[in-house]
């Protein structure tokens, strides 16, 4: 079978699950690597080993990316039955996990009180509360919004997210039928809300690294481990795919309850004096 033909149909049927359009984007970037190497469907795993070789000069990030992607498409086509899933025996590259970079309690307040715009403080509100990728604020419409809830649409399709009645009063006043943030020119895109909170973050004194929406994403996500949560139900307010992603976040809390042990034992003074 054409490669093509088979990435059309692969697409069409994430399409039609309702998949995200980042997600879209991200899977036509690994398979129209795979459909360049190879114009007819790959038949061995040594020619997806020959592919991860010539484009060994990606990032880790990204040759991991390019790995889980291949790897949904050939799981879906052998569940097609359009082909045997030669990826199953190809393992997946192997990553130095960076723990992600997050605000602490005092850099969260700095950061809302850095706007006394109503609209900007709502969203950077929501990010905070419920831990949502761009992507998904951005689709929010009056419809999202439940009694003690808000109906997203993600990187692995629908969800509920959890938000407090605080939060929800700061949603409510915001928006009108085209959708809930509204710019100077309509509807604000993922774009729009990117420069917003880095905008709000560069007033706040916050300078590279810790500049971006996402850190919001994984200030929510440690945090909820840290007061309590448990990664399972993380897992599905943030929409991960895998639990192994959600326990990145269990990770970080627990170097730092191992760095707050060194720093506040009472062994830690004697053992330094010694």
């Amino acid at each position: 079978m054409k490669t093509s033909h088979a990435i059309g149909m692969f697409l069409d049927s994430r399409r039609s699950q309702l998949v995200s359009p980042t997600t879209i984007r991200a899977y036509t970037w690994a398979l129209e690597k795979m459909e360049n190497k190879f114009p007819e469907l790959p038949e061995s795993p040594s020619d997806i080993q020959r592919l991860f070789i010539d484009n060994s000069g990606l990032s880790p990030a990204s040759h991991l990316s390019l790995w889980r992607r291949l790897r949904t498409f050939w799981m879906w086509a052998e569940e097609e039955g359009i082909a045997p899933n030669i990826m199953s025996r190809i393992p997946a590259p192997r990553v130095r996990e960076k723990l992600p970079r997050t605000l602490t309690s005092h850099e969260v307040r700095r950061l809302l009180a850095s706007t006394d715009n109503e609209r900007d403080y709502a969203i950077l509100a929501v990010l905070l509360d419920t831990g949502m990728r761009l992507g998904e604020l951005e689709s929010m419409t009056r419809g999202s919004l439940g009694p003690d809830y808000l109906r997203i649409t993600g990187k692995t399709g629908d969800r509920r997210v959890p938000v407090l009645p605080s939060v929800m009063e700061l949603v409510e006043k915001q928006g009108d039928d085209r959708g809930i943030w509204i710019g100077s020119r309509g509807r604000l895109t993922a774009w729009g809300l990117q420069l917003i909170v880095r905008r709000c973050m560069k007033t706040a004194g916050f300078k590279p690294p810790k500049i971006g929406p996402h850190m919001l994403r994984h200030t929510f996500g440690l945090n909820y481990i840290l007061k309590g949560g448990d990664p399972f139900s993380l897992k599905r307010i943030m929409g991960h795919q895998d639990i192994a992603t959600t326990m990145i976040y269990v990770n970080m809390s627990t170097e730092l309850v191992a760095q707050q042990h060194r720093k506040f034992s009472p062994m830690a003074d004697i053992v330094a004096a010694d």
